[in-house]
Parts: structure tokens; sequence; C-alpha cells
């Protein structure tokens, strides 16, 4: 018999059980961190039920609809500077994708960007929107390039900031790294000094990401299942076709930060040639999150491109005094 080959089968089989005994440390240390109850916990925002997926969105304002979609591990806490800028003069809706923030989670839910279009699509028309303004943040923007192109009856203008591209193919994992990336998720997710250091790498200066931005963004990520999700998310994007940008007729306006290090400005400039009607505006010390880094130019800018679709400010000025806000909660 073969000595050596039996010592290399040996030896095999004990990395096998290695990966295997990590894999499941890995998900029992998961289920140690994701403890948070969606149903008793406190959310920034309300529920509002799809076809029996849970939306979590948070809503300022009246006025003409401004639709606001958080990117990859984002949630409405994307847009906390965002929101009372526009809701002077706009009715203002940010929605959680699920799988993010405080949506829902589950084996039994498609986290493709057709899947989540068709998700938004009945949010809003049970909303009683029948056109709106579409916001996307990095994952965010490519699932507005789609409702626009899906949908755009209801899209009357398009705004994407640090946004991916619907035309390229995402990246994703290699396949067979399952184990792998849960064991990273793992040691990253309970860990606030690594949800930082991965954090920074996000922003123009890592200052910017202060102890409250993390808990910000990585409260929701303890509700249970929320690992998986994210794995899920990267398998059944490769479900998505890409999309050809030309027929977007909607009028969009690009926001980037100089300094993103995550999409690269090169994909805006890419976009705004694709778009047929399309202006980029790069903003000066910003990272991949402009309108939390540098919020009051980010402010004007929109307020500039949506200027003939908000109300005058005397009425804006009369709401905010009458403390008027819709509800819609089911």
């Amino acid at each position: 018999m073969n000595t050596k080959l039996l010592l290399t089968g040996a030896g095999l089989a004990a990395l096998g059980a290695g990966a295997v005994l990590a894999d499941r440390l890995a998900q029992r240390a998961l289920a140690r961190f994701e403890t948070l109850d969606a149903d008793t916990a406190e959310l920034p925002g309300q529920r509002f039920w799809v076809r029996g997926v849970a939306l979590h969105f948070e809503e300022q304002g009246e006025g003409f609809p401004v639709l606001l979609i958080p990117g990859f591990l984002g949630s409405t806490f994307s847009f906390r500077h965002t929101m009372p800028a526009l809701a002077a003069q706009f009715r203002v809706l940010a929605v959680d994708l699920p799988g993010f923030g405080y949506s829902d989670r589950g084996a039994q839910i498609e986290y493709s960007a057709s899947n989540w279009v068709s998700l938004l699509a009945e949010f809003l028309g049970r909303q009683g929107i029948e056109r709106a303004v579409v916001l996307g943040h990095s994952l965010g923007g490519g699932v507005a390039q789609r409702l626009a192109l899906e949908h755009p009856e209801l899209v009357e203008r398009l705004v994407l900031v640090s946004s991916t591209s619907a035309a390229e193919p995402p990246r994703l994992p290699p396949r067979g790294s399952r184990r792998l990336y849960r064991l990273g998720q793992a040691w990253v997710m309970p860990r606030h000094g690594a949800m930082r250091w991965f954090a920074q790498r996000s922003a123009f200066d890592p200052a910017f990401i202060t102890d409250d931005v993390v808990e910000g963004y990585a409260r929701s990520s303890r509700l249970p299942g929320s690992a998986a999700a994210v794995r899920k998310v990267l398998r059944d994007a490769a479900k998505d076709a890409r999309l050809d940008l030309s027929q977007i007729a909607a009028p969009a306006l690009l926001l980037w930060g100089e300094g993103d290090r995550v999409v690269d400005l090169k994909v805006g400039r890419r976009l705004a040639e694709q778009l047929p009607h399309a202006r980029l505006e790069v903003v000066e010390q910003a990272g991949h999150l402009p309108l939390e880094e540098q919020p009051e130019a980010c402010n004007r800018l929109l307020l500039d491109f949506l200027h003939d679709l908000g109300r005058a400010p005397a009425q804006a000025q009369a709401s905010l005094s009458g403390g008027a806000r819709r509800n819609g909660a089911e």
C-alpha cells in the first residue's frame, strides 16, 4: 500500500473535518450575534407588508413623492441628512430592501433586483403613488435603474448616488466560497472594531466613521438571518439580466464622491454617457457616502434638480408649522 497516498488522504480528511468544524462554529457565533427581534425592537420607521414580505420604511413631508433606496448593507439610516432637507417640499419615503435594514429576511425571499423592483412598484401603488422621483445609492442605484426601465410610468426623475451600473455584471464571490464567506462574517460582524475598519473604506475621511455611524449601520444586522441574507443576495444577483440604459427616458442626476473607492468614478462617467438625459456632479471631499459626508452640498444639488416639482416655500413652511405628516402604515 502506498504510504504517501494514505498520508495525503488522511491530511485531506483532517482539513475537511476542520473546515466543517469551523463552519459550525461560525454559524453559532452568528446565531449569538443575530438576536434583535423586529417584532419587539424599536424601529426607526414602520413595516408594510407586500406579498407577505415586510418592507421597513420611513416617511416624512408632503408633496410630490420621492422614493429613496439604500445600498448594499445600507438602510434608511443612510438618508438621515437627506430626508429632512427634501421633506420641506416633498413627500419622502425611504424603503429598506428585503435582506437589509429592518425589512424581512428569509430563505423564501428572492433577493434579485428584479424582485426588489416588483415589490417596490407594488409598494408605491399601495401608497397611492402613481409617479415619483427615485433616488438610489450604490446597489440601490442599480435597483433604481431597473425600476426606471421596467416601470417607466412610475419614474419622473432618477437620482443615482455612487451607484452600481445595471448594464454591467455584478462582482460576485467565487463558487464554493460559502463557508469561507460565512467564516469572515462571523469574525467581522460581532466585532465593533472590525466593522468600523471596513466602514472606513467607504469614507473620504476615516474620522467620519464614528461610533454612532457604525452603530447606525450595524444595528439592523443583528436581525436573525442577516448574514445568510447577504450571502443569498450575492447569489441571487446572478439572476438579473444586464440592462440597456439608453432606453431610460427619465432625466437623471448622478452624484459621485471624488474619492469613492467602492464604486469608482469611472462607473459614474460611463453611466453619464449611457443614460440619454444625465448630468454627473462630482462631490468634493466625499467617498462612497456623499449624501452623509457632504450633506449640504448634496442637498443643494438635489433641490436644484427637483426645484420645479417641489411645493412653494410658503406652502412647505405652513406644512412644517402645522406638523402635518402622512402615515400610510398598514
